[in-house]
């Protein structure tokens, strides 16, 4: 998983190549989110497993993407021991 914002407007997380789903957080839901659980910098979801529920989109250019419209649909496992 990589994380990196893209304007300052929304979170993208990425899980592989063009063809693997992204996963896009607006703005209003990712100081929410990285209280929860436990973040201070988008680098650290590097590696982590992440399980979102919504319906699949597709850009103008064709990738696929789910847009998180609730923090209660969104789930992230670090593997931390």
């Amino acid at each position: 998983m990589s994380a990196h914002f893209v304007r300052p407007n929304t979170l993208w997380l990425n899980s592989g190549g063009y063809t693997s789903p992204g996963i896009c957080i607006p703005v209003q839901f990712v100081a929410e989110l990285f209280q929860r659980f436990g973040i201070s910098d988008n680098r650290q979801l590097a590696g982590a497993c992440v399980l979102v529920f919504g319906t699949l989109q597709i850009s103008q250019s064709g990738k696929k993407f789910v847009e998180l419209e609730d923090l209660n649909h969104i789930s992230i496992d670090f593997g931390r021991e």
